[in-house]
């Protein structure tokens, strides 16, 4: 018993070492940077601004340390405003995959709307958007939530939209 925790021990402080050994030096600066810094809403909507173009750079070059930077990312959540980050949510958007309207009401689709379009409604509690549709209710945290893009998190993954503008 006590031989199988020891195992199991060395060989999670292995996985962590490596971890650590494929953070990339740009990161590891910019948490040094952020932490050093007052920690203002302010500098944390900048430093999470600086990871995603960092993780975009990742991305595009096929390099794996994307994963790392979507890490740090998760551990800098919005502050929980939910009435500001509604108004702010208001509008379009485009992820990877399609397009949105998120609308005052509370209603969402995907663009182009149409009759059979996926749809549903959503709303903030705190900085916790819920979302729901056919299919279920999902809760995604907000991690950023700018003019121009929108970052959340089911805890797993990080998802990504750029507004649409008109």
């Amino acid at each position: 018993m006590l031989a199988s925790r020891i195992v199991t021990i060395a060989g999670l402080l292995a996985l962590v070492s490596r971890c650590l050994a494929q953070e990339p030096a740009e990161l590891r600066e910019a948490r040094e940077a952020y932490q050093k810094s007052s920690q203002t809403e302010s500098t944390r909507s900048r430093y999470i601004t600086k990871l995603i173009h960092m993780r975009q750079r990742f991305a595009a070059a096929d390099n794996e340390a994307w994963q790392t930077v979507d890490a740090e990312i998760m551990r800098h959540p919005a502050p929980s405003d939910a009435a500001a980050l509604s108004r702010r949510m208001v509008g379009k958007w485009r992820s990877p995959r399609h397009d949105y309207i998120y609308r005052r009401n509370g209603t969402w689709s995907m663009l182009p709307v149409e009759p059979d379009t996926t749809n549903g409604t959503w709303h903030f509690e705190g900085n916790v958007q819920v979302e729901t549709n056919i299919l279920g209710t999902y809760r995604y945290t907000t991690l950023l939530l700018t003019d121009e893009d929108y970052i959340c998190t089911d805890g797993q993954l990080v998802f990504y939209r750029r507004r649409l503008r008109k």
